[in-house]
């Protein structure tokens, strides 16, 4: 294997705190849950790079420090209720913030993709950013192109991209006839 053993590893640790509610009116035909939390995780478990005289590629080490913060929000409003129909509409969203707080001294740690561009733990940036190499550009951000007008490659790595979505969501309809229901998200 190429992976090298490690038998000071500790496992990962997490704390979290978060507040909610749970709302409901009209007899139950209007609910509302909304919840905020914050979590800090220590202790991240990743494999990383070792030096090739150890006669290993990677070490798993307790190599990074993460935080999040996010909210939820679900919404269900049953329009329709009798001894045979049943009907209700629903909403949920959520939007998580996350953070790697510490590498354990190193800029980046490739998660996944090629040696100089993927996905990426880099410290103050969320986890699973798209880092790797950049075009060189001016003051200006025009791109600095070569001689034969190419764009040339920046001096260091960057950050290029972030696939994390601001939020997510979600919308659906619940329809029942006696014991027979259909539901479209």
């Amino acid at each position: 294997s190429d992976l090298q053993g490690n038998p000071f590893i500790r496992p990962e640790q997490k704390t979290e705190w978060e507040i909610g509610t749970d709302l409901r009116f009209f007899d139950d035909r209007l609910k509302l849950t909304a919840t905020y939390y914050e979590n800090y995780i220590e202790n991240l478990l990743f494999e990383v790079l070792v030096a090739p005289s150890t006669g290993f590629l990677e070490k798993y080490d307790n190599a990074a420090e993460m935080e999040n913060k996010g909210i939820e929000l679900d919404v269900s409003y049953a329009f329709l209720q009798s001894n045979d129909w049943n009907a209700n509409v629903f909403f949920n969203f959520n939007a998580n913030r996350n953070k790697v707080t510490s590498l354990s001294g190193t800029e980046s740690l490739l998660l996944a993709g090629f040696n100089y561009a993927g996905t990426s733990a880099v410290e103050g940036e969320p986890l699973g950013v798209l880092w790797g190499g950049l075009w060189a550009k001016d003051e200006a951000s025009n791109l600095i192109l070569d001689e034969n007008g190419f764009p040339t490659v920046a001096a260091e790595a960057g950050i290029y991209g972030d696939p994390n979505p601001d939020w997510r969501g979600g919308a659906g309809l619940n329809v029942g006839w006696k014991d027979i229901s259909a539901s479209i998200l």
